[in-house]
């Protein structure tokens, strides 16, 4: 009975009872079946039976790859943009899609098996949103993860890199930088200190600029970035790095120093061959002083060149001492001497101004042609005339070509000797002495 009892208690918990048992035998069978049974199951020892709950539900997995982390995206140029993120555990790849919207619609740009990659072909300043997820192979399908989160960016040009500011003169300073790819041209930005205000200078194509607007000694601080027009809008780069730059106080010993010159006596006066050998233009003025055999002062003579470009070489001739009645007096010795200025208030030309010239039978005619775009109020064209390799003779005159476009032209003489006939020189050399205007 007791048994039976058992067997219902047991039955009401949801355990079948084995039928057809001997009676002798079915006490211990079925408590060694209701063991086997509860050892299955949650169970709480109640003294020494354990009584067990129901079972949980039931719960299922799909194993995938993990999720993409620190993906990021930066511009690369002005139409590309660098995306990395980090490795995932166990992947075969990745797949990265591309929206113009942060929750619009997404468009696969890549697979690969890379944790980077360099999407191109972008339209420069809009803003692009990424994200990326990995994916396991298995059996020749690909098992994929979730998307990471969204990263944007808007593809600008890179920054101008190895900008440079070099002193070229008293009056300029050169700025140069690199070429960036896919710049349309280049901002130039200029300070007096380096937090203050930047004011732009100049827009320009070309990755370099000439800054004339300084003052010597004074310190400057530059800065440039790089632009793309897209349609009618200018997509503009990150600053450059500053550069500064002190400009020297002119030295004027110093480049006194540095006007070297080769000269010719002719006994009536002096022809001077000079060259500025300056990093600079100069305003120069030269004056030959002549001695008698006693050492002293008879005359001297003056020469100007407004504007001595470096480098360049110019030619001048001094007039020996004369008379009252302008007869030339016989002198022993010479010396010469340079007074340097900046040429604050003059601006060269000499490079738009071109030259041609022939030997006729009496003279050397010269074509001077203005073929730039400034105004040239006075250019002075000189020539030396050469017999038997010696210097025999200079002129000097004059061309009308101030107007862009411009061309004038200028007959020289062939030099004559005392009896007034004319010599036949072996050569020539011509000059372009100066040529320049006043910047009031």
């Amino acid at each position: 009975l007791q048994w039976l009892v058992a067997g219902r208690f047991v039955a009401s918990r949801g355990i079948a009872i084995l039928s057809n048992l001997d009676m002798q035998q079915c006490p211990k069978m079925f408590c060694n079946f209701v063991q086997k049974v509860l050892a299955k199951n949650t169970y709480k020892n109640s003294r020494s039976t354990k009584v067990y709950s129901k079972y949980s539900v039931t719960v299922n997995t799909k194993p995938v790859p993990l999720s993409p982390t620190n993906l990021t995206a930066t511009s690369s140029g002005y139409n590309s943009a660098k995306l990395s993120w980090k490795s995932v555990s166990g992947a075969s790849g990745y797949e990265l899609y591309r929206s113009t919207s942060s929750n619009g619609t997404y468009s696969k740009v890549k697979t690969t098996s890379s944790i980077s990659y360099t999407n191109t072909n972008l339209k420069t300043g809009n803003t692009y949103y990424y994200k990326v997820r990995a994916y396991k192979t298995i059996s020749s399908k690909n098992i994929y993860g979730k998307f990471s989160t969204i990263s944007s960016v808007k593809p600008i040009p890179s920054t101008p890199s190895d900008l440079k500011a070099s002193y070229e003169s008293d009056r300029s300073i050169k700025i140069s930088w690199g070429t960036i790819k896919g710049a349309s041209g280049y901002r130039i930005y200029r300070a007096t200190s380096y937090s203050g205000d930047y004011s732009y200078l100049k827009t320009t194509t070309s990755t370099s600029y000439l800054d004339t607007e300084i003052i010597n000694g004074s310190t400057y601080y530059y800065k440039v970035r790089a632009f793309h027009t897209e349609g009618t809008v200018k997509v503009y780069s990150k600053y450059t790095k500053v550069v500064e730059i002190t400009v020297p106080k002119f030295d004027y010993l110093a480049a006194s120093k540095n006007i070297v010159g080769e000269f010719t006596d002719l006994g009536d006066g002096i022809i001077a061959t000079l060259t500025n050998n300056n990093r600079y233009p100069v305003y120069l003025a030269a004056t030959v002083v002549f001695y008698d055999e006693a050492g002293q002062m008879l005359d001297e003579s003056t020469e100007y060149n407004p504007y001595f470009e470096p480098g360049k070489q110019c030619v001048m001739y001094f007039y020996g001492p004369t008379d009252t009645d302008y007869n030339y007096i016989s002198y022993s010795s010479y010396k010469i001497v340079y007074s340097i200025d900046s040429t604050e208030y003059t601006a060269s030309n000499v490079s738009d101004i071109k030259i041609m010239s022939n030997r006729g039978s009496d003279n050397v005619m010269v074509e001077v042609s203005n073929i730039g775009s400034k105004t040239s109020d006075y250019t002075q064209i000189g020539i030396i005339f050469y017999k038997d390799g010696k210097v025999i003779a200079y002129d000097y005159n004059y061309a009308e070509c101030q107007n862009p476009g411009s061309i004038d032209y200028l007959a020289f003489s062939l030099p004559y000797d005392e009896d007034y006939n004319t010599i036949q020189i072996d050569s020539y050399q011509i000059y372009i002495n100066y040529s320049f205007s006043y910047e009031w």
